[in-house]
């Protein structure tokens, strides 16, 4: 599966007229949430939330994709800005991967569905106190656009996650691009 998850991300960043990339909604009217300290973008494509945090001062910022090209490009992005990101390719698919990053503060997951297992996974890669905001697509999104519902969250499919984090705010959006946001905080 990991081969051709790269295939495809690194297709889409192939394209030679992407633009530096805007900050999702939900980063900017929740990153009050977010602890400074160590971030950690996960699947972060081509950067707007990695760019977005850098750009504050506020975060140490560590980006991950499975993507190589992607991570270039916000490489390329943070140089033209003058923004401090650190990069690495990582298969979300390979836990083991995750914890060798270290901890963080905050960790950040936007238009990207994880497994379970992959968001208990994130939780222990957080300092105690720390925080976890993950906004991805919805079913609402499925039924509007057309978006494979695989890749979209069922209605409150992350309300009992298991372990040390513990749900500190939900919103699902009521309008495009219909997204539900999530925010943990470890309570280890």
């Amino acid at each position: 599966m990991a081969d051709i998850d790269k295939q495809k991300w690194d297709k889409v960043y192939s394209h030679p007229q992407r633009t530096f990339p805007n900050p999702p909604a939900a980063l900017v009217a929740y990153a009050d949430y977010l602890i400074p300290g160590r971030l950690l973008d996960v699947a972060c494509g081509e950067g707007a939330v990695a760019l977005y945090a850098a750009a504050t001062g506020l975060y140490a910022t560590t980006a991950i994709d499975i993507s190589q090209i992607g991570l270039d490009k916000l490489s390329r992005f943070a140089e033209q800005q003058q923004l401090p990101v650190n990069t690495q390719t990582v298969d979300l698919d390979d836990l083991q991967q995750l914890s060798e990053l270290g901890k963080f503060h905050s960790i950040t997951l936007f238009r990207f569905k994880p497994s379970r297992e992959l968001l208990e996974a994130l939780m222990l890669c957080l300092v105690p106190g720390g925080r976890l905001l993950l906004s991805t697509f919805n079913m609402q999104h499925h039924q509007s656009t057309g978006f494979s519902q695989r890749f979209c969250l069922q209605q409150r499919e992350f309300m009992d996650i298991a372990g040390s984090g513990k749900l500190i705010h939900f919103i699902s959006s009521n309008c495009a691009p219909f997204t539900d946001t999530y925010i943990f905080e470890n309570q280890q």
